[in-house]
Order: structure tokens, then sequence, then C-alpha cells
């Protein structure tokens, strides 16, 4: 191969990525499967489909506080 080796501890881990490199054709040891999607999660309110966090409904009471309804699905019962 015509190269030289500097020290014992290089030469072997040279040697052995060549190796690997020749088990494997140079193809990458990591696969990684791409995670399947999730759908969002949604709310169903009145007809209408929210996406989560979205603001379904806001607005100010008659003694003046503020409200707003949110999706937020949680957990069905």
């Amino acid at each position: 191969m015509g190269s030289i080796c500097l020290g014992f501890t290089f030469c072997k881990a040279s040697i052995s990525l060549l190796i690997l490199l020749i088990e494997t054709n140079g193809l990458p040891l990591i696969t990684r499967e791409l995670p399947t999607p999730k759908p969002a999660p949604k709310c169903l309110y009145k007809g209408t489909t929210y996406l989560e966090g979205s603001t379904i409904k806001s607005g100010v009471t008659v003694d003046g506080c503020k409200y707003a309804l949110v999706c937020n699905p949680g957990t069905e019962q």
C-alpha cells in the first residue's frame, strides 16, 4: 500500500477503518428509520376542528373578565 505508520495506535486505527470500509463497501453503518409522523392533536368544537393550542373563542364577560377557550385535547375520558 505504500504508507508508513507513525505510531502503533494510529496504524491500528487506520487498518481497522480500511477493513471496515472494505467490509461495508463504503456504506454507512448507521441506518435510522425515519419516524412516522404523528397526527397533530385536534379538538372538535361545534362541528369545527381546531389544532392543539389554537384559540377557539375569546372575549370579555359582563363583569370585565377576559376569557379564552383554547384547544387542549389532553386525554379523552
